[in-house]
């Protein structure tokens, strides 16, 4: 599974189980709006801890609480949402899919 992948759906959830718009989670975390959008867009192919421990402090909850949860120790219970989500996702200049090499999920 693709860990970056996994970050990006966890966010989206507690997003929506807290009922917090992107904006007013970038304020809580202090990091750029856009860094966020970034990340939640696939436009960042691969979070830093330092940032997702941000974005943690911004939802009240610990690194462990984050990554305790059933996407990551369970994958496979959610594959059909997140192969939907992985669909969404294209190169916004050339409307193709985007594409992550295997070892460093970085967009090539």
């Amino acid at each position: 599974m693709d860990v970056t992948l996994l970050v990006r759906y966890r966010i989206k959830q507690l997003l929506k189980e807290k009922n917090l718009p992107i904006h007013r989670l970038a304020t809580y975390s202090g990091i750029p709006a856009s860094t966020l959008k970034n990340i939640l867009y696939a436009q960042s192919a691969n979070p830093g801890i330092d940032t997702i421990a941000k974005i943690c402090d911004g939802l009240e909850m610990s690194l462990v609480e984050f990554f305790s949860s059933v996407e990551f120790t369970d994958p496979w219970t959610i594959s059909d949402e997140l192969n939907e989500e992985k669909k969404i996702y294209k190169n916004r200049w050339t409307n193709e899919p985007i594409k992550y090499k295997k070892s460093k999920s970085r967009r090539i």
